[in-house]
């Protein structure tokens, strides 16, 4: 089940790639990006805690079981809200490094020379 969701997850963030950028890479914008980033880890943090509410035993299975494992957890470990902070912040670092790496390559004008092995 676990890894038919992860499927279902990686399809809906093509999705949303599809729509955010219909042209193509050339049409990344610094706010759509962070736009893009918030939604993704958003997206990604209320389906692995809601997929954790129907498979644990440790939470209810009512509406106050899925907010608990939106936003505490289960008792005895740090609250879940914690893990989607860090992990946007981490998205967001990651994103743009790569966004700001992928432009100084881009602009950067590199010159190949061949020459013969020397043995």
């Amino acid at each position: 089940m676990v890894l038919n969701s992860n499927y279902l997850l990686f399809t809906s963030v093509f999705i949303l790639y599809r729509i955010f950028f219909k042209n193509s890479v050339e049409d990344l914008k610094l706010t759509k990006l962070g736009i893009f980033t918030f939604t993704n880890s958003l997206l990604f943090y209320v389906f692995t805690n809601t997929i954790s509410f129907f498979t644990d035993v440790e939470y209810s299975k009512n509406i106050y079981g899925w907010v608990q494992s939106l936003t505490i957890g289960e008792p005895g470990y740090p609250a879940t809200i914690y893990f989607f902070t860090n992990s946007f912040i981490g998205d967001l670092i990651f994103t743009y490094t790569f966004i700001l790496l992928y432009e100084y390559l881009r602009n950067k004008k590199i010159v190949y020379s061949i020459r013969p092995l020397e043995v």
